[in-house]
């Protein structure tokens, strides 16, 4: 066991699981100063699974997890030489969830239905899904507004065209 003190106050503690880093009031912590280049964090592991997280940055209110972003692999189990991020909160008196999610071929993923993708101060501008249907909402003032020089609404199947809005058309 070690211990690093600084004015009569233990700021530093090894342990059989690890290290602790003890803080003071906000802001202070683990600060990472360079002065040039850039600091990295990392964290190597070889997990023997896809999909197994490596790093997990979890955030604690009074003692109690509120939030953590999980670092992970992806589904290459034979070079792996791939990640995705994995995004959790908690709502007051619920549970943590995994709330955003970003794959390794970079497609962004809200992994709940009526979960709603929020665009504006005010959240003005709404994508959802609520398990039966998808809507694109605006709440706000003004238009919607779809520039674009051919617009085609097509079947779910993108076999047949629904409706075809094309500029200048007579």
């Amino acid at each position: 066991r070690v211990e690093l003190f600084f004015d009569n106050a233990r700021k530093f503690l090894t342990t059989a699981t690890g290290t602790q880093i003890n803080c003071g009031s906000d802001g202070d912590g683990l600060k990472l100063a360079g002065t040039t280049g850039r600091n990295d964090i990392v964290s190597n592991s070889n997990r023997s699974g896809a999909a197994n997280t490596i790093l997990e940055l979890d955030a604690h209110w009074n003692n109690t997890s509120v939030a953590f972003i999980a670092f992970g692999t992806g589904d290459d189990t034979t070079n792996k030489d791939d990640g995705r991020l994995r995004f959790f909160t908690k709502p007051s008196g619920g549970t943590i969830a995994e709330r955003l999610k970003i794959e390794p071929d970079g497609n962004v993923q809200i992994p709940a239905d009526n979960a709603k993708l929020q665009l504006g101060a005010s959240q003005d501008l709404q994508l959802y899904h609520d398990s039966s249907n998808s809507y694109i909402k605006d709440n706000g003032t003004g238009d919607l507004k779809i520039l674009t020089t051919g617009l085609h609404v097509r079947n779910a199947g993108d076999t047949k065209n629904m409706a075809i809005f094309t500029a200048n058309a007579a």
